[in-house]
């Protein structure tokens, strides 16, 4: 506020307005008038902000900008109309939009997908940008990224083959698509219900961005087992440990994870090697719940502190030599059954016949 010496006074405001980089903008700017109904309308904010003057010839309007055309993007200025005083009336005109990112995909929600395999989306980028002339139709930066705050249990994202770890960026001119391949892998869960896709433009994140939720249910799977020892080709004979029963071979499972979501057992099975995959027998089940063992028949026991303890296998008494495969299958539970994996199957040969000697030895003793 400035007084000149003739007691007159005057006030200086300034402005700037800055369109896009790629863009432009015709904005009007009016003043209010400082009449009567200004005055009133204004008065009770004025006594609130403590601005009352004495001499009324000090009071200023606020400048009033308003939109005529233009093309804009960061932000994309909208048509505005008023809500409440003279509803409809217009405010602002709209500006053509520079770039506007745009996500699309063929389907939104995959099931079943098997769990060694990936669910695969097909997702179309587009920049529906308006203008097509000047600086903006020569194109824009717009990128693609993975929300990681929707992914919480790790399942692996691929674009066009590549893990999406960072936002990966395309230059798309208006009205241009790219056609891209998502493909979503099982991470540490079989459901992942919204895997967020955020397709924004690269200077503009906050404000001009889109974006899609992908679900993939995955087929579930029981928990991996191994048969630690013994290994492949193995041998039991004469030389082989004994006891009561008879001769045995020491077997040690591992590999499991009693955590697994609905865990129930682990069963130890063999069979002849020459018989079908119809034929295998469960010498023993694992338990690491009381319940479900207590439930249980046949042969079973229980498993501590996350470990089955080491145990004998004897083969059939007849015939005593004979190859045989063997395997541990994890059960876990599925609705009303069970789904099962299997440990890589262990083939060997029983062979605890005591040698003898056939005939008599020559030449005899004379």
């Amino acid at each position: 506020m400035r007084t000149s010496d003739d007691g007159t006074m005057s006030k200086s405001c300034g402005f700037t307005l800055s369109p896009d980089a790629q863009g432009d903008i015709t904005v009007s700017v009016y003043r209010a008038n400082v009449d009567s109904v200004w005055k009133d309308a204004t008065s009770t904010v004025r006594q609130n902000l403590h601005v009352v003057n004495t001499d009324e010839n000090q009071l200023f309007s606020r400048y009033v900008f308003f939109t005529e055309a233009g093309s804009t993007y960061c932000v994309h200025e909208e048509e505005e109309k008023t809500q409440y005083y003279n509803p409809g009336m217009l405010l602002n005109n709209p500006t053509e939009a520079i770039a506007v990112p745009q996500l699309s995909v063929d389907v939104h929600e995959q099931t079943g997908v098997p769990s060694d395999q990936r669910a695969v989306f097909r997702v179309e980028l587009r920049n529906a940008g308006q203008v097509q002339t000047g600086a903006a139709a020569g194109g824009t930066f717009l990128s693609i990224a993975l929300d990681p705050a929707t992914n919480p249990d790790g399942a692996k994202v691929y674009l066009s083959g590549a893990p999406l770890i960072n936002p990966v960026s395309y230059w798309l001119t208006p009205g241009e698509a790219l056609q891209q391949i998502v493909e979503v892998e099982r991470g540490l869960v079989d459901d992942y219900d919204s895997l967020r896709l955020f397709f924004y433009v690269d200077d503009c994140l906050k404000y001009n961005n889109t974006s899609l939720d992908l679900g993939v249910h995955f087929l579930p799977v029981s928990c991996d087992v191994n048969i630690a020892s013994p290994k492949q080709n193995w041998v039991m004979n004469t030389l082989s440990a004994k006891d009561s029963t008879g001769y045995y071979l020491p077997i040690d499972i591992s590999g499991f994870n009693i955590r697994h979501k609905n865990f129930d057992h682990i069963e130890f099975q063999y069979k002849l090697s020459t018989e079908s995959e119809d034929m295998w027998v469960n010498q023993c089940s694992f338990y690491a719940n009381d319940s479900l063992y207590d439930l249980a028949t046949g042969n079973k026991a229980k498993i501590v502190n996350g470990r089955i303890t080491p145990f004998r296998f004897y083969g059939e008494r007849d015939p005593m030599e004979q190859h045989y495969d063997l395997r541990a299958v994890s059960f876990c539970r599925y609705g009303t059954s069970y789904i099962t994996k299997a440990s890589p199957v262990l083939t060997g040969i029983k062979d605890t016949r005591v040698p003898f000697v056939f005939g008599e030895p020559e030449p005899a003793n004379r």
